[in-house]
C-alpha cells in the first residue's frame, strides 16, 4: 500500500489584519495585499448529526453529535505566530475562541449548516490579526490533523504515547485495524485505544513493549479509518520518527497553581490561571475542570502545549469557554508525552459579575475603522484613554470586550475579548490603554460584503478591580471613525492577550525573564 506523508502547511506572517474569502475560483492577488480568495490552511468538516456504535468497552454504546455540527481545525505549524483563533458562523452568530499552540489547534465543534459562511480570525501575540472566511462543505472526507510524535521527530521517548488526531468524530470500530506501527518492514505488536467518552477525535497506539532506542519507526493510518458517516480518510498517511537513547520516561510533571488562590474572587468574564509546571521531558498538555458547586456541571478546557522541556515558569492560561457566576471547584492537570499526569490540589474559586458602579473616568473612546487592503473587509480597533476616579487609589485593568458594532449582527452578544496584563491606572493620571497605531489591535473584523459603520456608535465594556480586589465594569460608547490603510505597526504584545494564551506562547511577546509579571 502506498502512503502519503503528512506535512505541515507553510507559515503565514501576521503583520496585518486581512480578510480572505474562499470560493471555487483560483486565488487572485488583492491590491497591495494577500490573495483575496485564499482558502487558508484550515480544515473544516461537513456537518454531521448521525450516531455510530462505539468500540467494545466504551462507557457509551451510542453517541449523537446533535444538530448539524461541524469541526474546524488547524494543523500544527500552520500559523506559528498565532495565539488564539475566534471561529464564528455569520448566519447564526455562534462563536467560540480557542488557543493556537504550536501554530495550530485541534478540531473544535461549532453548530453550522451546509453553505454557512464561517470566519476564523487568528490573533498574534502582538495584537495583529488575520481573518479567513469559507463555506461549510456538503461533503468532505476526514483528515489526519496531527500526530504525536510529529513527522520526522527525533529522540522520541521509548514509552511516548503515539497519538493520531482526526479532523472530525470517527467511527471507533474502524480505528484498531487502521492504525499500525511498523519498523524494518515488520508490524509492531500493540493495541489501539480510544477515550471512553464520545465523540472520538483521537486514538492512541500502545506498543506491547517499550520501543527500541535509536530506531526508525513508521506510524501508518490506512483508509480503513472512517468517520461517523462511513466515509474513509482521503488518503493513507505515514509518519516517520526515530527514537532516542534516553530510557523510558517514568516521572510525572510537578504542577503548582500561583493564582488564583483557594477562596479568591475572580471576574466571571475574564477567568485565568497562573501555574508553574516542571517536567524532565516537557509537558504536552494542560487541562482543567471547573465543577459548578451548585449544579454539579463541569466545564472542561484543554490546551495542547508546545512548552519546552523542563521548567515552565509562571505560565498563563486563559479560560476561553464561558462561565456563569457561582462557586466552582477547580482541578488543574498537566500531562507529559508518556501519558504521566499530575494534578494541583483542588481549590474553590468564586466567579462574580462585576459591580456596575463607575470607578473609572473615560477621557476618550473611539473605534477606528480601516482596511488592511482595499476590498478586504473592515477592521475595528479601539482607541481608549481613561483615568482613575477622583479620590480613589488606582485600579488594575482586567479586560476589554467589544459588545456591538452597528452593521455587524454577529457581534450581538458575542463580543471579542482581550485580557489585560499588569495594566494599572494610577491616581490622577490619564492612561492610553491602546497604542495610537491602531493597526496592532484589530478587535473585530467584518465580512467584505458588509458596509462601513463609520459615523455609528460602538459599544464596549471595560472590566477592572480596585486595590482591595473589588471588581467593576463600565460600559462605554464611542464614535466609529474612518482610518486609512495602515502603513506601520507597533511591536511587542502591548498590554493585551486574547483568550486561550498558554505558557508556550509567551515567547512571542519577548518575555523571557522569570517570574512573568502578567495579568491577563
Amino acid at each position: 500500500m502506498r502512503f502519503s506523508r503528512l506535512s505541515p502547511f507553510g507559515a503565514f506572517a501576521l503583520a496585518f489584519a486581512a480578510v480572505n474569502l474562499s470560493c471555487n475560483s483560483p486565488a487572485q492577488p488583492g491590491p497591495g495585499g494577500p490573495a483575496a480568495f485564499a482558502t487558508g490552511p484550515f480544515i473544516v468538516s461537513s456537518p454531521s448529526t448521525v450516531q455510530a456504535a462505539q468500540p467494545s468497552g466504551s462507557k457509551h454504546a451510542t453517541a449523537s453529535l446533535g444538530a448539524s455540527t461541524i469541526y474546524v481545525s488547524l494543523p500544527p505549524d500552520s500559523i506559528p505566530t498565532g495565539v488564539a483563533a475566534s471561529i464564528r458562523d455569520f448566519r447564526t452568530g455562534a462563536s467560540i475562541t480557542v488557543p493556537v499552540v504550536g501554530g495550530g489547534f485541534d478540531p473544535t465543534p461549532l453548530v453550522a449548516a451546509v453553505g454557512d459562511t464561517i470566519a476564523v480570525t487568528i490573533q498574534a501575540a502582538s495584537g495583529a490579526g488575520k481573518s479567513y472566511t469559507f463555506l461549510v462543505p456538503a461533503h468532505a472526507p476526514p483528515i489526519v490533523v496531527r500526530t504525536s510524535p510529529p513527522p520526522n521527530k527525533r529522540d522520541v521517548s521509548l514509552n511516548a504515547l503515539i497519538v493520531v488526531v482526526f479532523s472530525e468524530p470517527m467511527d471507533g470500530a474502524s480505528l484498531p485495524a487502521a492504525i499500525t506501527l511498523v519498523t524494518g518492514g515488520a508490524a509492531v505488536s500493540g493495541s489501539v485505544t480510544m477515550p471512553s467518552s464520545v465523540p472520538i477525535i483521537q486514538a492512541t497506539f500502545v506498543p506491547a513493549t517499550a520501543l527500541i532506542g535509536v530506531t526508525s519507526y513508521q506510524l501508518q493510518v490506512s483508509t480503513a479509518a472512517k468517520n461517523l458517516k462511513g466515509i474513509p480518510i482521503g488518503s493513507p498517511v505515514q509518519i516517520d520518527f526515530t527514537t532516542g537513547t534516553l530510557p523510558p520516561d517514568t516521572t510525572a510533571p510537578l504542577l503548582n497553581i500561583i493564582s488564583p488562590l483557594d477562596g479568591d474572587t475572580e471576574p466571571v468574564a475574564f477567568p485565568n490561571f497562573r501555574a508553574v509546571i516542571q517536567d524532565d521531558r516537557g509537558a504536552t498538555e494542560v487541562s482543567w475542570d471547573l465543577v459548578d458547586s451548585a449544579a454539579g456541571n463541569t466545564i472542561s478546557n484543554t490546551i495542547v502545549t508546545s512548552a519546552p522541556t523542563g521548567f515552565m515558569p509562571d505560565g498563563m492560561y486563559n479560560l476561553w469557554r464561558p462561565l456563569h457566576p457561582g462557586t466552582f471547584t477547580v482541578d488543574l492537570t498537566a500531562y507529559d508525552d508518556a501519558g504521566h499526569s499530575a494534578s494541583a490540589a483542588p481549590m474553590r474559586v468564586v466567579f462574580v459579575d462585576p459591580d456596575s458602579q463607575p470607578r473609572i473616568v473615560v477621557r476618550n473612546f473611539t473605534m477606528v475603522e480601516y482596511e488592511a487592503y482595499p476590498g478586504s473587509g473592515y477592521i475595528y480597533a479601539p482607541q481608549l484613554v481613561v483615568a482613575d476616579a477622583t479620590g480613589q487609589t488606582g485600579v488594575d485593568i482586567v479586560g476589554f470586550e467589544i459588545l456591538n458594532i452597528p452593521g455587524m449582527p454577529q457581534m450581538q452578544g458575542n463580543g471579542d475579548k482581550a485580557w489585560a496584563r499588569s495594566l494599572v491606572v494610577p491616581p490622577a493620571q490619564d492612561i492610553q490603554l491602546f497604542e495610537p497605531l491602531y493597526g496592532d489591535y484589530p478587535f473585530a473584523v467584518s465580512n467584505p460584503s458588509l458596509p462601513r459603520s463609520t459615523g455609528g456608535l460602538a459599544t464596549a465594556r471595560l472590566t477592572y478591580r480596585d486595590l482591595p480586589g473589588h471588581i467593576y465594569a463600565t460600559t462605554i460608547q464611542g464614535l466609529i471613525v474612518p482610518g486609512g490603510l495602515p502603513t506601520s505597526y507597533t511591536s511587542g504584545c502591548g498590554h493585551w492577550y486574547p483568550a486561550g494564551l498558554s505558557v508556550g506562547d509567551l515567547s512571542y511577546c519577548g518575555w523571557s525573564a522569570s517570574p512573568f509579571r502578567l495579568r491577563m
